[in-house]
């Protein structure tokens, strides 16, 4: 049975096989990229859009059905440019300009601070756009962008801000004023700036007065020499801050301005009973200048067996001197630290063991 059915078929030739292939493989591919292509997405509208079909005999009831508004006759590709177009400046205006850099240069007086300040800002669409200045209480005169006048104000609406009409980078210069406030432990400044990743204040500051408590996150150093014989210059540097608050007071000496050293300390005691082990770690941090000694008040009864500190030359410790008569030999002790060169930051461990004393205590013996 099989032989006669294998008698009676007809095979196509190779070059029907070949051609019958090829459409079933071009079939297939087509199939497969159907099945794989990504589904189209939603055309993106800047204001809702409702299609609808109409007939030529259906138009006028159309119009009539929407009376309200004025209706503008445009053909199908001059209508689609225009959404088009509102689509993409709706698009530029959630990308505005960003500020990459901000130096500040300043001279204090007790009436207020006057400066200038130089931008960096980047824009990366081609349609104009505006650098938000929501918060900024500088009083500003003579901005420019690009060597021409700048337009900063009110401009959409809702918050201050700068006019970048071009896209790129574009330097931005100004002069600006900031009021000081006075108080009894000196004059604090408040300046309230856009934020930026980069940015530095350069205050010059009367060789009688010193900066103290800056916002915290800020790095601070001077005096350093200027090119005024009577101002000092400090620098203020910064990141992303949007707030800067510091104090200028006046100095001790009008040469050398005292160094501010902040500290967090830890301390581990271990009690026995009649003795006490105590290790003091100290965080700290020097601010204006570096210092090339420290000194540690220790309480009575606590002798130090051991001082580590990166860059330590030696330490000494001397009972505390009073103001009349002899220093008493259970009194408390200063730990004098020397230093190889200026410290302005670092970790201080002092191991003090002890009698563990209780004055007020008696033994009763049975």
């Amino acid at each position: 049975m099989r032989r006669g059915i294998l008698s009676r078929c007809r095979w196509p030739s190779p070059a029907k096989l070949s051609l019958v292939a090829l459409v079933s493989f071009l079939g297939l591919c087509l199939r497969l990229g159907a099945l794989g292509a990504p589904p189209q997405e939603e055309p993106h509208y800047p204001v809702p859009i409702h299609r609808l079909a109409v007939t030529q005999e259906r138009l006028a009831e159309e119009l009539k059905a929407h009376k309200q508004g004025v209706l503008v006759e445009l053909s199908r590709k001059s209508f689609e440019e225009k959404v088009r177009a509102a689509a993409e400046a709706q698009q530029n205006a959630r990308t505005p300009p960003r500020l990459l850099e901000s130096h500040y240069r300043a001279f204090f007086e007790p009436a207020g601070l006057h400066g200038t300040a130089q931008w960096k800002v980047v824009h990366t669409v081609p349609s104009p756009g505006i650098l938000p200045l929501a918060s900024f209480n500088l009083a500003i005169v003579q901005a420019r962008i690009d060597n021409a006048d700048a337009l900063l104000g009110d401009l959409d609406g809702n918050a201050p801000g700068l006019f970048v009409e071009k896209k790129g980078e574009h330097l931005v210069t100004m002069d600006w004023t900031s009021r000081v406030e006075a108080r009894p432990e000196g004059f604090q400044i408040e300046m309230d700036i856009p934020p930026a990743p980069i940015g530095d204040l350069e205050l010059y500051v009367p060789r009688d007065r010193e900066i103290a408590e800056v916002t915290d996150g800020c790095i601070v150093t001077g005096p350093h020499p200027s090119d005024h014989a009577d101002h000092f210059l400090w620098r203020i540097q910064f990141s992303h801050r949007g707030q800067l608050h510091f104090l200028v007071r006046r100095s001790h000496d009008p040469e050398a301005p005292q160094p501010l050293v902040r500290a967090q300390v830890r301390s581990v005691c271990e009690i026995q009973p009649d003795f006490l082990e105590a290790e003091f770690n100290f965080d700290f941090k020097v601010l204006h200048r570096g210092v090339r000694q420290l000194r540690v008040l220790l309480d009575a009864g606590l002798d130090v067996t051991s001082v580590s500190l990166a860059g330590m030359e030696g330490y000494a410790v001397a009972l505390v001197k009073p103001p009349v008569g002899p220093p008493a030999p259970n009194g408390p002790k200063m730990l004098t630290i020397q230093l190889r060169e200026e410290a302005r930051a670092g970790t201080l461990r002092i191991h003090c063991p002890g009698p563990l004393v209780f004055p007020t205590t008696r033994r009763i013996e049975t």
